[in-house]
């Protein structure tokens, strides 16, 4: 859904493209005369687009069709990439390596006072390596981490291991991967083992993974392959099937498994999912059907969608059976009977309108609503102005319904407001929130300004934040005050190759019964050198806080009260070197 109204949203902004024409397998750089600031690409299957070091965008055309490419400089911007015919290959002796780099990076910090044992000593090497010959392209990165663990000595393992192989008719992935299908079977899982795909023609495709949970082959208690009980010794895998037989229909047969020893958490499943999705000129529909082989337990998603240039929406509907559970990480139904609404809408250039609107109930056995709780209705709404005068308004509006709790508010922002170089920001959010009844209904409000300021080599930002919530009918209000102030002098450079800069960043709190203070103050120091292609860096961070807080301590609590601190919380010296080749 997020991809979605992501897609949606760029696609509002192609008004008004710029346009070149390539032919398949050639190059352009691209660099308008306002600098990027970031770029999408809308096709990645038809173009590659990279960042050059000059800061200009590199496009290589790969297929034939229409891509286009979004980016940001002072505004949003779109680049229509038309790709016809194909260029002629050279012969075999005159091809020549058209990428063949790597860069290897060694990171060491040292912070004894960090409260995290793990950001108390860690030790980082790794190793990217880049080539290109013969149609194919070889990726390989490993990274292999040193650090402190809780409870245990200090360890070292390779964290992250992978090398991919590119061809024209698919790829194939060894070591650390992740594989994204449908929706309701494998929408994002990560592996350590293989992945690849196989395309036979344009019309028929193969996908396939197999391998273990990450943690299990390499990585078990270090960095981001930390292992937990319920992936140990868990293995995975499964393949798609992706046919094409019209240029606006597909159809996809996906199964996978999940295999697990006795105890599991998640224990051992299977499931097979099938998904066909048709379009015709602005419009696209989806419908999902998958089912666990050993529960027969079911799932179906339908969606329908709408875009244009100044319009678009969405209406998907999901039944989602208890017992069904997906193949993923983070993305996964427990049981569920709903549907979803997403609009948006740019009328005027600068005038964009959005809201989405949603409602489900959480399903049981015998497939009966057992309790009213889990009946779900949320609903929300932005207006946003692109600029006003000087000032870009935008106004938000959100409610959250169950049988028993409720909640609902707005927010408003007056951000980007620049004035004789300098930027000022505003915003302010207010909530409401009842439990059971209106005599437990509270509401919250957060009111923040700021001013930004960034001319040459020196800059400052200062931000006041007032957060407050209280009752409705009577009782305490509680809440926060306070400053955050950090200033730059920037970078400076210095004789042979060498650069320097200095930061400050100081944080005041204090609440409104001025019971709690809260008061920090961070030095950041940094210098780095470059010697052709090597580079070198250390960097110097130090943070004290003095604080005011309540706090329990003894066998039976017999220390218990507000107890100020004054103490050292960040003391790192960090830095590394970096080679390129």
């Amino acid at each position: 859904m997020k991809k979605f109204c992501l897609v949606c949203c760029l696609l509002l902004a192609a008004v008004g493209a710029a346009q070149i024409e390539l032919t398949a397998g050639a190059a352009y750089s691209f660099r308008p005369a306002a600098k990027i600031a970031r770029f999408v690409n809308a096709a990645p299957q038809i173009i590659d687009v990279s960042r050059a070091t000059d800061g200009s965008l590199l496009i290589k055309a790969k297929e034939l069709g229409e891509a286009r490419l979004f980016y940001w400089t002072d505004r949003q911007e779109v680049l229509l990439v038309l790709v016809r015919g194909r260029r002629q290959e050279p012969v075999a002796s005159a091809r020549r390596t058209a990428k063949n780099n790597g860069k290897w990076e060694t990171y060491i910090k040292f912070d004894p006072v960090n409260a995290t044992p793990v950001n108390q000593k860690m030790i980082l090497n790794s190793l990217e390596y880049s080539a290109e010959a013969g149609g194919l392209n070889l990726d390989f990165s490993t990274r292999y981490r040193y650090n402190a663990v809780a409870d245990a000595n200090d360890i070292g393992q390779v964290e992250l291991l992978t090398a991919r192989l590119a061809g024209r008719g698919g790829f194939v992935e060894l070591g650390d991967t992740a594989v994204r299908y449908s929706e309701l079977a494998v929408p994002y899982l990560e592996l350590q083992g293989l992945a690849g795909r196989y395309s036979f023609g344009q019309a028929l495709a193969l996908d396939g993974f197999i391998g273990q949970r990450p943690g299990n082959f390499w990585g078990q208690e270090v960095g981001e392959n930390y292992i937990a009980d319920k992936d140990r010794d868990v293995s995975v895998g499964g393949a798609r099937l992706s046919w094409r037989p019209l240029e606006n229909l597909n159809l996809d047969y996906l199964t996978a498994s999940r295999k697990a020893e006795a105890g599991n958490l998640l224990g051992t499943y299977s499931l097979h999912s099938a998904e066909i999705g048709y379009q015709w000129a602005d419009y696209a529909a989806v419908l999902e059907l998958a089912e666990t082989q050993k529960d027969h337990a079911g799932a179906t998603r339908t969606e329908l969608h709408y875009d244009t240039e100044k319009y678009g929406w969405q209406i998907a509907y999901r039944d989602i059976a208890p017992e069904y559970r997906a193949l993923g990480d983070y993305f996964n139904y427990t049981g569920m009977r709903g549907w979803y609404f997403y609009g948006s809408a740019r009328p005027l250039r600068l005038l964009s309108l959005s809201g989405s609107y949603e409602n489900y109930w959480q399903r049981f056995e015998r497939e009966k609503l057992t309790n009213p709780d889990y009946a779900v209705e949320r609903l929300r709404l932005r207006l946003g102005l692109d600029k006003v005068l000087f000032f870009r308004p935008a106004v938000s509006y959100y409610s959250n319904y169950r049988d028993n709790f409720r909640s609902g508010g707005f927010n408003a922002q007056l951000y980007e407001i620049e004035l004789w170089r300098r930027r000022l920001w505003a915003s302010y959010n207010l909530s409401a929130w009842r439990y059971e009844s209106p005599s437990a209904e509270y509401s919250t409000d957060r009111t923040e300004t700021g001013l930004n300021y960034q001319q040459n080599w020196f800059g400052y930002r200062i931000t006041r934040v007032v957060e407050r919530a209280r009752y409705v009918f009577g009782g305490s209000t509680a809440g926060s005050s306070g400053w955050d102030l950090v200033m730059s002098l920037g970078e400076f450079k210095l004789p042979h190759n060498s650069k320097f800069s200095i930061s400050h960043w100081y944080q005041t709190r204090k609440n409104t019964l001025d019971t709690l203070d809260k008061n920090k103050n961070s030095l950041r120091l940094a210098f780095g050198q470059s010697f052709g292609d090597l580079y070198w860096y250390l960097n110097g961070v130090a943070s004290r806080e003095n604080s005011l807080f309540y706090e329990y301590e003894g066998e039976d609590y017999d220390r218990e009260g507000y107890y100020y601190h004054d103490k050292l919380t960040q003391s790192e010296i960090s830095g590394g070197l970096v080679y390129k080749f």
